[in-house]
């Protein structure tokens, strides 16, 4: 993982930039030192000094330039631009304890593009268009304060903090009505073809950050095998009728 990081273009242009600014400090600080001698062989340190604070402002500015573009590469979906499962699995750990100390609901949504390949196909389009096109939709009906992210191929979460089941239902519509209505835009005909799970802390068999997600995507995979609701919950009976294990 690191060493294909480090071999990215981006990573790699920025660590020659800061290795040559490196090299290149001395010869600048002997260049103005040689100007700044008087005939009298006295120093003038004040341009040296101003020469080695705003180098240093540099250098530092272009590390953490380079730590945030870092970070991004480990954490961000490079597609959707949201975030990845690395991310999220730390966010719900966080979250959690945040919910149970604070005693506020917390809900996860876990919800697919079902048949993303047969979808861009009808439409014309590349699946990578469909899945841009997707989070870009969602990523603009979400509150500043939800987690949006891609935990693999086709399949994506919602953290939602200060949130209870009957919050993240309504989302959950809207956003399938958004979304839907994006990609009928370009057929019209086409059939539902998102597929959400929800389950919040509220749910008595949710003891653990964990928990929360496992019966969320219960409630999902029976939301996929539905033919008539799509969205569903973790206090749906239906949901249990297969385990999944994680």
């Amino acid at each position: 993982m690191i060493k294909t990081l480090l071999n990215t273009p981006h990573f790699s242009r920025n660590a020659k930039v800061l290795g040559a600014s490196l090299l290149l400090f001395p010869a600048g600080w002997l260049a103005i030192r040689y100007t700044v001698v008087s005939e009298a062989g006295a120093c003038n340190v004040t341009p040296l000094f101003l020469y080695a604070a705003t180098y240093i402002g540099i250098f530092v500015c272009l590390f953490v330039y380079s730590q945030h573009k870092l970070q991004d590469m480990i954490l961000v979906d490079p597609l959707t631009k949201t975030y990845n499962n690395r991310f999220f699995f730390k966010a719900l750990d966080v979250e959690f304890a945040k919910s149970k100390r604070n005693d506020q609901p917390l809900s996860v949504v876990h919800f697919t593009i079902l048949n993303a390949r047969s979808l861009a196909k009808e439409l014309g389009k590349t699946p990578d268009y469909i899945h841009r096109t997707f989070s870009e939709t969602v990523a603009t009906a979400i509150r500043n304060t939800d987690t949006f992210s891609r935990i693999d191929q086709n399949n994506y979460t919602l953290l939602l903090a200060n949130t209870d089941e009957t919050g993240a239902q309504v989302l959950a519509r809207r956003l399938e009505a958004q979304v839907m209505s994006v990609f009928r835009k370009l057929k019209s005909t086409i059939p539902d073809a998102i597929a959400f799970g929800m389950c919040s802390t509220a749910f008595e068999k949710c003891t653990s950050a964990i928990e929360v997600f496992d019966n969320a995507t219960k409630a999902l995979d029976a939301a996929r095998d539905s033919e008539r609701n799509r969205i569903m919950s973790c206090t749906d009976g239906d949901c249990y009728r297969n385990e999944t294990t994680h």
